[in-house]
């Protein structure tokens, strides 16, 4: 009989190498789309990065005419004008020869609603600005609300409650705030006894617990009771850790003024945020001559960066922290008891 002979061992081959073939496209097309991916991650931070530097061009661009007569006090829509002082932008374009990198939304408000001041309040170093409504009515009263560092809401509890201030705070919490308001009427006379008359000084305390209740720890004080001879007056205010503090000075004087100016300094800790609000008796407040609240968005190619930063509208003035500064070297002092006896000291021998 005659029989056929099927050898079917090469099938299996074929099989077995088809589907290493399907395994290996898969592993190639997967790391294909992985360096895809990586590259356009890389060129997307590369994009997002000239981005936020056209969003800071924006910025500059406005803080240098924020004194120009010309601009007007808001600006609420995206588009720049053609007129002054905005055709000093260049349409928002960067370098000439990329006109794929600028800033596409440049909105700006002279008179804010509120004062921010972001981690520029420390032991060393103040913040002087005004309170003047932009309505141009008396001041009413201000609130100051404020974190310690890193925005943190901890409260230090360790003081006694009774005045006597512990020799530091636990770091991270919220610190002492030294607040300074002196009245300054905008557009009418004033002399030395208005200011010093008009002039009220806080150290406001963070408080809870034993201090909230054996303390009248308050968040609302009045102008008159740290004026005057009752200047410098520890205030404990009543700290919920899970909010920043907050308390309100109300003008309580017989006279109120249209424009007060503040000085702000932390004790112990740094001042994460201060927020500052404040009423004239007429609905929102709009502050006049302290920042600008600049919002702007930068674009590279088809990704888009968006900043809000503040700007100061006053000067920017080295301004003393204190009546004597000196720098690390300290103070030297020369003390004549009678003349033509003892030692003579120079300037050379002070600090050996």
């Amino acid at each position: 009989m005659y029989t056929r002979d099927n050898d079917e061992k090469g099938f299996v081959s074929i099989i077995v190498a088809s589907i290493l073939m399907v395994l290996v496209s898969l592993v190639v097309l997967g790391l294909a789309t992985i360096m895809q991916r990586e590259q356009r991650q890389a060129l997307d931070r590369q994009l997002s990065t000239q981005a936020f530097y056209a969003a800071e061009t924006g910025v500059n661009d406005l803080a240098n005419v924020l004194d120009d007569p010309a601009l007007p006090i808001e600006k609420d829509y995206c588009d720049l004008p053609s007129s002054a002082p905005f055709n000093t932008f260049n349409n928002g374009v960067i370098r000439s020869d990329e006109q794929d990198v600028k800033y596409t939304c440049l909105i700006y408000d002279k008179t804010p609603g509120d004062l921010v001041f972001t981690d520029t309040i420390t032991t060393s170093a103040s913040e002087v600005f005004p309170i003047q409504p932009e309505s141009g009515n008396e001041v009413g009263n201000v609130t100051f609300t404020w974190n310690g560092p890193s925005n943190s809401t901890s409260v230090d509890d360790s003081g006694d409650c009774t005045g006597n201030l512990p020799a530091s705070f636990a770091n991270e919490s919220i610190p002492m705030l030294r607040v300074d308001l002196i009245a300054a009427p905008a557009g009418a006379s004033f002399d030395k006894t208005v200011v010093l008359a008009n002039t009220a000084s806080y150290y406001f305390i963070p408080a809870k617990g034993a201090c909230s209740s054996t303390f009248t720890a308050t968040n609302s004080e009045n102008f008159t009771s740290a004026s005057g001879a009752n200047a410098g007056q520890l205030v404990y205010v009543n700290c919920d850790e899970s909010n920043p503090c907050a308390v309100t000075v109300n003008i309580d004087t017989p006279t109120r003024y249209n424009r007060y100016y503040a000085r702000v300094k932390s004790v112990y800790n740094s001042v994460g945020t201060l927020n500052v609000t404040a009423t004239d008796g007429t609905g929102d407040f709009e502050f006049l001559n302290a920042q600008t609240l600049v919002d702007v968005t930068g674009k590279a190619n088809d990704v888009l960066r968006r900043i809000e930063v503040r700007i100061s509208n006053e000067p920017n003035f080295d301004r003393p922290e204190a009546v004597l500064e000196t720098n690390n070297s300290g103070f030297c002092k020369t003390l004549g008891v009678v003349p033509g006896v003892g030692a003579s000291v120079d300037g050379a021998d002070c600090y050996n």
